[in-house]
């Protein structure tokens, strides 16, 4: 979890417009740690991203894709979940092959196709 959210920079902002939401690293963090936490004892998430449009500057980037969350439980698999992102990023570090600091995600409100299906579409996460 602290990985992730590593990912983030410190003045990273989460919008999620159909649920009415403004948050902060802070708060999108305690948010993202409590569901975590509150999940039952046995159970693992895997988290996979897929990207089909990066469009990157100098100092600044914009990817949108897919993540498909799958897990494990007691009983075996549980159900596989897509969604869309677009996240914004700006550079952490002078040097061109500095790492990015993930700034704003904002989910759209309302996809144009489903998730599952962009998933087959999108490229597999290079690690860029």
């Amino acid at each position: 979890m602290e990985r992730y959210l590593g990912l983030h920079a410190p003045d990273f902002v989460w919008i999620q417009a159909e649920e009415r939401i403004v948050e902060g690293l802070q708060e999108y963090g305690a948010r993202i740690r409590r569901s975590f936490e509150e999940l039952p004892a046995g159970i693992t998430v895997h988290l996979e991203f897929r990207f089909n449009e990066r469009i990157a500057g100098a100092g600044w980037a914009s990817e949108r894709g897919v993540a498909r969350m799958s897990g494990d439980g007691p009983r075996g698999p549980l159900p596989v979940r897509y969604s869309v992102f677009h996240t914004v990023a700006r550079r952490a570090t002078a040097d061109a092959g500095g790492s990015w600091w993930t700034t704003t995600a904002v989910p759209p409100a309302r996809p144009s196709s489903t998730p599952r299906t962009r998933w087959t579409t999108c490229g597999p996460s290079d690690g860029a």
